[in-house]
């Protein structure tokens, strides 16, 4: 009769917990890489914004028209932003007008599967603007130069501006074709 060896429990067990170890890193990489998946998915200009706001850290905003913005982002709003500019003024970027966002290099990627926060839209935030009458630069889709003039009235899809002159002109700007907004000083 021959005599069996006992199994070395001690290293059956050893090979179970690797296996299980093995078989558990699977399962967690599997999942962080659908759950990055789903986040990209559902990833918005907007919501890149948001991520980059509350970072505080400078970008470069491209509009369609090749116009560069740098400066850090300070409002997302549902169909524009506003950049504190390196100059220290404000710029108003509609989304129709944006072509890319840059972080600065070495920045952390950025998901951005977020909606926007402030429920403001473009129209609204220039009839509050229209209120004091500033003089303002408005950049347009298409458009090389610049209106410069005072805001004066805000309708449902137009915005009325006083221009310079002598006699002063008036100028009506679709609201849908302004790509960035500053006020002039």
């Amino acid at each position: 009769m021959t005599e069996r060896a006992l199994p070395d429990l001690s290293a059956a067990l050893a090979h179970f917990v690797a296996d299980a170890t093995v078989d558990e890193a699977a399962r967690s990489r599997s999942l962080e890489r659908s759950l990055r998946q789903q986040a990209s998915e559902g990833a918005s200009f907007i919501g890149v914004l948001l991520d980059l706001a509350e970072r505080g850290r400078p970008i470069v905003l491209s509009t369609g028209g090749g116009r560069r913005h740098r400066g850090v982002v300070r409002t997302v709003a549902m169909d524009f932003c506003i950049i504190r500019t390196d100059t220290g003024t404000d710029q108003l970027v509609s989304y129709r007008a944006l072509g890319t966002i840059r972080p600065l290099p070495l920045e952390a990627e950025t998901v951005g599967d977020r909606p926007a926060t402030l429920d403001v839209d473009l129209t609204d935030a220039l009839a509050y603007l229209s209120d004091d009458r500033p003089r303002v630069r408005i950049g347009l889709i298409g458009e090389p130069d610049p209106q410069i003039g005072e805001l004066r009235t805000v309708g449902r899809d137009v915005i009325t501006l006083r221009m310079d002159g002598d006699p002063p002109p008036t100028a009506y700007v679709q609201v849908a074709l302004i790509a960035e907004l500053t006020i002039a000083r």
